[in-house]
């Protein structure tokens, strides 16, 4: 709740243009601004999500089955324990009047009568931030930039830097934004500090549009976090694999964004807007693992949250399981999701509301002389729940494996130290020899198979190849079209990586519904 908060106050601070908004906005979270900066800077949300315009209408033709985000509203908070009159809409108002000196004098006054109850560092770097927000004055980065370099302790000016940035960001000075944070990462020991500047670090090169330099920055950050054998990174880890994925979004890469927000969830497995976030980046993608897998997580953490259960159901549609769809769609339903009950209308028109079926027959056997054949409703539908249940249950097991396939495919492809073998012949686990030909970063793995034609060709990245497998009966092979015997070609896409710790490589797709998984080892 406290991180929305932020981001909300963020963008009114922003874009808004309806001073009484702002003001009560502000009083209401007064405290919860006087540590803006540090807060919003590497917030855990990479998106505020609302369901105007994203998805409504818009639907496939031939199901109009749709997905929704969930929409974040602030939530009330208590406001007893904070100081009766906070700075903020008096200095505003002092600033709007062209009057500095006076806000200059509220804001002192402010703190000398409540110096006890607030973080002065947090307030007065906050203040400054709005002066130079007011008069883009370079005498007000210069007071930011002495006290700055005025401490040696990080704690300690961790607000200035902040706001530093921010008064650089507002004017878009993104350069020298660039060149003070390369020179305070190389000042300062403190291991969090270092990543959390990074961070923000990286978050400049995107604002100057350079994605190169973004993605590298991010991706030290990660190898100097995991390999700290001091301290306890975690949080920094997930911040870091956040911010790779919003990276990932910039570039186009949708699947590798989704995978990226995956992996920041290793770090920090309950973040309910994360878990979100990460399986509904991978929709329209072969990544049903993922989004089965966070959708139902987050489901363990709010059993009634609407977009979930909706999400959930799409993705079990997707996989042919009517029932286990039109269930997830009721339960939305009855958490009050209307897209849900939209979903509901166009499978019922299908009859493959199984629930609502059962229901309905029920009801009719407490007739005095029910027809014979709800009894045979009765067991088709117990033998369509039975079958269902089971595909289920290995649907949800299976995208718990390729998930941590997939963490390791993005460890892997991140990790520029990692790298492929290069080894002529490979054995699968059924014993059958592989060739292995690689011509710059295409590798292709050929099956020395009698009367299959198998083969994996896949571009390479450091430790991993992504591509497409195919398998089909080789031309002298192929029996007679009048022996009615299945003759369809397999094509699939799939990622891989070679585990350096067990020396092997893995190939696998990472469609539930394909179980393309394969085991390769160099041969002895």
């Amino acid at each position: 709740m406290e991180e929305r908060i932020f981001k909300i106050i963020e963008i009114i601070l922003t874009y808004a243009s309806w001073p009484i908004l702002v003001g009560i906005l502000c009083f209401l979270f007064r405290s919860q601004i006087a540590s803006l900066f540090e807060k919003i800077l590497v917030s855990k949300n990479l998106k505020l999500s609302t369901p105007v315009g994203n998805f409504e209408g818009e639907f496939e033709e031939s199901t109009k089955i749709q997905d929704e985000v969930k929409s974040t509203e602030p939530e009330s908070i208590e406001t007893n324990n904070n100081p009766s009159n906070w700075w903020y809409l008096d200095v505003t108002k002092a600033l709007n009047e062209n009057d500095e000196d006076k806000a200059k004098q509220l804001f002192e006054d402010f703190i000398q009568l409540n110096k006890n109850t607030v973080d002065y560092n947090s307030e007065h770097s906050f203040f400054l931030y709005k002066l130079y927000e007011h008069n883009q004055s370079e005498s007000v980065l210069k007071e930011i930039q002495k006290i700055i370099e005025a401490n040696n302790i990080y704690e300690d000016k961790r607000s200035y830097i902040n706001s530093y940035i921010m008064c650089l960001d507002y004017t878009e000075q993104y350069k020298r934004a660039i060149d003070f944070l390369e020179k305070e990462i190389e000042r300062i020991s403190d291991h969090r500090g270092k990543v959390y500047l990074t961070i923000r670090l990286s978050k400049l090169y995107v604002s100057d549009l350079d994605l190169l330099s973004a993605k590298k920055i991010i991706l030290q950050a990660i190898s100097y976090a995991s390999n700290n054998q001091k301290e306890n990174l975690n949080n920094q880890l997930y911040s870091c694999y956040v911010q790779l994925a919003a990276i990932e979004n910039k570039a186009g890469n949708k699947i590798h964004e989704a995978l990226c927000l995956d992996k920041a969830l290793e770090y920090d497995p309950t973040n309910k807007e994360t878990l979100f976030s990460s399986a509904y980046a991978s929709i329209g993608s072969t990544l049903d693992a993922i989004q089965i897998s966070n959708y139902k997580q987050l489901l363990n953490l709010e059993p009634e949250h609407g977009a979930a259960l909706n999400n959930l159901g799409v993705t079990a549609g997707n996989l042919s399981l009517k029932g286990i769809s039109t269930n997830l769609w009721s339960s939305s339903s009855k958490a009050g999701f209307s897209l849900a009950m939209v979903n509901l209308g166009f499978i019922l028109l299908e009859c493959g509301y199984l629930k609502a079926a059962e229901e309905m027959a029920n009801e009719a056997l407490k007739v005095e002389k029910p027809h014979e054949n709800v009894h045979q409703l009765l067991t088709k539908i117990n033998k369509e729940k039975a079958s269902e249940e089971k595909k289920w249950s290995e649907a949800i097991a299976y995208s718990k494996k390729l998930q941590k396939d997939l963490r390791l495919y993005v460890y892997y492809y991140y990790n520029e130290q990692s790298l492929i073998p290069n080894i002529d012949s490979w054995i699968d686990g059924n014993g059958k020899e592989v060739k292995l030909t690689v011509i710059g970063q295409i590798y292709k793995f050929e099956w020395m198979d009698e009367s299959l034609e198998i083969n994996y060709t896949a571009s390479n990245t450091h430790g991993t190849v992504s591509g497409f497998y195919s398998k089909k009966i080789k031309e002298e092979s192929r029996p007679s079209p009048l022996l009615g015997l299945n003759q369809k070609q397999k094509s699939v896409q799939c990622y891989g990586y070679f585990d350096d710790k067990n020396n092997h490589m893995v190939i696998f797709s990472p469609e539930i519904n394909d179980e393309t998984y394969i085991n390769l080892k160099p041969k002895r």
